[in-house]
């Protein structure tokens, strides 16, 4: 979100919302009481499938603007925590057309299913006229009862000053948004009561064959030249090589093999048997560039959010004039995946390395990603990484990660 100046008519607005109070802990906000609603004709409508749910139970949520704008949806559980439903990782766009019915989920990447603790869970929308990067002050705003663009309230500058350092600065809307709540009830798991057990009438004796059980875990077993080497299952270091894995569900297991001064290795096994699945890893050494080319710059590149790129260097050597740019996508403040791009100045990019937080493209220290595109050589070396998980989706996302550019002339 760009920088914003402090206007009058924001000040006010910041005021009003300190002013409004904060909610007591455990404390559920009341939205009927939160929310002030500016004049038609920006108006918006949200509802759900049922008008009560067990926990466990999938929802579906509907809702409407009469006007072309961004929406989010958040959710309310009887116990007051505020969580944003939508947009969502699996989810990002958010912009409504105007007297549209839309549902959610919205495709089948998700489903939303109904939490405790029991008692009534409110949603709220909320419709603005443009997209916002940093959507916690809305959620904060509701968390503490304190969500009201309308209301106006005059306070002595010393008293605004006193208390600004703890305000995050939000734009104003004045009567150019729009707002919905809704309610609905959450009731505990059924439980079924146990059958009355009939009399036991006893069978005449049959003796089973015998059988072996069959056993359902498979094993993996991964090995490396050089020997030594890291290696992530699923993502997950767990040990170096040789490595033995046991006990393994059946199913398909990303294994990754990192070893300093080598390419990384990556390599689906499927597991399907009892028998044991046999990965080599014969690690391709990366040349010693300083020796064969020479240096043309090296340079860290740390990307966070919201320092996300792009971040450009340009470089000239011997007649040829370049561009390296490293950059992050992100989706609410999580960054999905790293690309790095090279170009003539005046070309067209060529993308020659991309990180995520999983996957083939799995972001690891020490993981180093080369690429030749003559007469020059680019070489990004994975310095250090931080992956987290989403709370709401429970989907990885790389928090932060840094990175060491270097690029070589090798003719």
């Amino acid at each position: 979100m760009k920088t914003l100046r402090l206007t009058a008519a924001l000040a006010l607005l910041l005021v009003a919302m300190l002013a409004t109070g904060i909610a007591a802990a455990n404390t559920v906000p009341s939205v009927n009481s939160i929310i002030i609603n500016p004049n038609p004709p920006f108006q918006s409508s949200i509802w759900t499938d049922k008008s009560s749910y067990s926990i466990g139970d999938r929802i579906s949520i509907g809702f409407r603007v009469n006007k072309d704008s961004y929406a989010y949806v958040f959710s309310i559980d009887a116990s007051g925590i505020v969580r944003m439903i939508f947009p969502n990782i699996y989810s990002s766009n958010n912009k409504l057309k105007a007297n549209q019915a839309y549902y959610l989920p919205d495709n089948s990447k998700y489903n939303l299913t109904v939490g405790g603790p029991a008692g009534t869970d409110q949603l709220v929308l909320i419709s603005t006229p443009s997209k916002f990067k940093d959507t916690e002050w809305l959620r904060s705003s509701l968390e503490q009862s304190s969500f009201a663009p309308q209301i106006n309230i005059n306070i002595s500058a010393d008293g605004f000053m006193a208390q600004i350092k703890s305000v995050v600065i939000t734009p104003v809307f004045k009567n150019d948004w729009s707002s919905a709540y809704t309610s609905y009830n959450v009731g505990t798991w059924v439980n079924v009561p146990a059958p009355v057990t009939p009399p036991i009438v006893t069978p005449p004796v049959v003796v089973p064959p015998i059988s072996v059980p069959i056993a359902a875990n498979g094993r993996i077993n991964v090995t490396s030249s050089p020997s030594g080497a890291r290696v992530f299952l699923n993502g997950v270091e767990q040990a170096s090589t040789p490595a033995n894995f046991t006990g393994l569900e059946f199913g398909e297991y990303e294994i990754t093999v990192i070893y300093p001064g080598y390419r990384t290795f990556t390599r689906t096994v499927s597991v399907n048997s009892s028998s044991v699945q046999y990965v080599y890893a014969e690690l391709t050494a990366i040349r010693n560039q300083n020796a064969s080319g020479k240096s043309i710059f090296a340079k860290q590149i740390d990307l966070s959010w919201p320092s996300v790129g792009p971040f450009t260097e340009s470089f000239s050597y011997a007649g040829y004039y370049w561009n390296v740019t490293l950059r992050a996508d992100s989706i609410l403040g999580m960054l999905t995946k790293v690309n790095a791009t090279a170009s003539v100045q005046g070309g067209s990019q060529v993308q020659f390395a991309e990180f995520t937080p999983s996957g083939a493209n799995a972001a690891y220290r020490s993981k180093v990603v080369e690429y030749q595109y003559r007469p020059f050589t680019f070489r990004i070396t994975v310095l250090d990484v931080n992956n987290t998980t989403g709370s709401l989706t429970g989907s990885s996302y790389i928090e932060s990660i840094k990175l060491y550019l270097e690029v070589f002339y090798t003719g």
